[in-house]
């Protein structure tokens, strides 16, 4: 299975905003990401209301994405874990 991940300009922005270590750690998820992303090693959730998508837990910066139907995972958000839910 392949897919591809897309970012939303709001979440690109939050992504170039990280420090170069923190960067090469959240673009190893995404990597595993493209191959598949419920391969069970990335602990990612299904997330409800006010978000109806599913979270992936990098270290301390969670990443917020849909699934889509056709194969692309759209990224919503990539922040440190005590403000991505705000």
């Amino acid at each position: 299975m392949s897919f591809k991940v897309e970012f939303t300009k709001k979440a690109l922005k939050e992504f170039n905003s990280l420090s170069e270590r923190d960067k090469v750690f959240v673009a190893l998820f995404f990597d595993k990401l493209e191959e598949d992303p419920f391969s069970g090693s990335q602990n990612i959730k299904k997330l409800k209301n006010p978000f109806e998508g599913y979270r992936g837990r990098v270290g301390k910066f969670r990443v917020l994405f849909v699934l889509e139907k056709n194969k692309i995972i759209t990224i919503y958000s990539v922040r440190h874990r005590k403000d991505v839910y705000r």
